[in-house]
């Protein structure tokens, strides 16, 4: 339960609130559930501060500081928090579905089972973030660093992530089907058991990447770069590879039946028990 004496302050704007924590620099911040629907609060100094199970929907707390602030559990749906700073935060369970991200820095927050369905979390820093079981349909990661982060169980259905970098991200068993992942950096990723099903993967860099047991039928992987790429297994059904290159790529036992392989490089790729676009297995 939310301290009364601070959540009087807090609900008298970010400068007060500000002000009173400059002069109380070793006070406890304790605002759990507390109810601060549509306040606004921007360039807050929350950090440190318990609020879990809080009550923020569409609140205003652009440029807010949340460093090491616990939110687990807070209702945040709505919720402007563009350019907030939020590194180790932790959002565990957290509703921020439709909420304004864009530019926030997540680095190495904890959004495990976190809810970002359709957030805007464009230019983001989540570079080493746990999003472990997150579901972020819908949402854009346009140009966001998710560097490696952990998606392992998260849901990226229906998602623009183009241009974001997930290089050294793992996502394992992700689902990522119809997403846009045009551009997209996942040099060195783990994308094991992933469904890439019927997603854009045009110009993306997924050099060294491991895709084993991945379904990517009916993607999109025009100009793709899938060099030196773990492929093993992989179902690529009726996808377009089109000017992609697969050099040094590991094919073995990949599912290529009505593949588009116009133009593409596989010099020196493994294609040992792979099924040819024809139906015919590879020696």
């Amino acid at each position: 339960m939310a301290d009364i004496a601070q959540l009087d302050i807090v609900q008298k704007g970010s400068t007060q609130w500000n002000n009173w924590r400059k002069l109380h620099t070793v006070a406890l911040i304790n605002l759990s559930g507390a109810d601060l629907t549509r306040a606004f609060l921007d360039e807050v100094d929350f950090s440190r501060a318990n609020l879990s199970s809080a009550i923020l929907n569409w609140a205003v707390l652009n440029k807010a500081i949340l460093v090491g602030a616990n939110l687990n559990s807070a209702q945040l749906n709505g919720a402007n928090l563009s350019e907030a700073i939020a590194s180790g935060c932790n959002f565990t369970n957290a509703n921020l579905s439709t909420a304004i991200l864009s530019g926030i820095n997540l680095r190495g927050a904890i959004l495990k089972e976190a809810n970002l369905g359709f957030a805007y979390v464009s230019t983001a820093d989540l570079s080493g973030a746990n999003l472990i079981s997150a579901n972020l349909r819908g949402a854009s990661l346009y140009k966001s660093n998710l560097s490696l982060a952990n998606l392992v169980n998260s849901t990226l259905a229906e998602t623009d992530l183009t241009n974001a970098n997930f290089s050294e991200a793992n996502l394992d068993s992700a689902n990522i089907s119809e997403a846009d992942l045009g551009n997209a950096n996942f040099r060195w990723a783990t994308l094991r058991d992933v469904n890439l099903r019927g997603a854009n993967l045009s110009g993306a860099n997924f050099t060294l990447a491991n895709l084993v047991g991945a379904n990517l039928s009916q993607a999109i992987l025009h100009g793709i770069n899938l060099s030196n790429c773990n492929l093993t297994n992989a179902k690529l059904t009726g996808a377009d590879l089109s000017n992609a290159n697969l050099s040094g790529a590991i094919l073995a036992g990949a599912n290529l039946t009505a593949v588009n392989l116009a133009g593409i490089d596989i010099n020196n790729a493994d294609l040992t028990g792979a099924v040819m676009p024809d139906g015919s297995i590879h020696p």
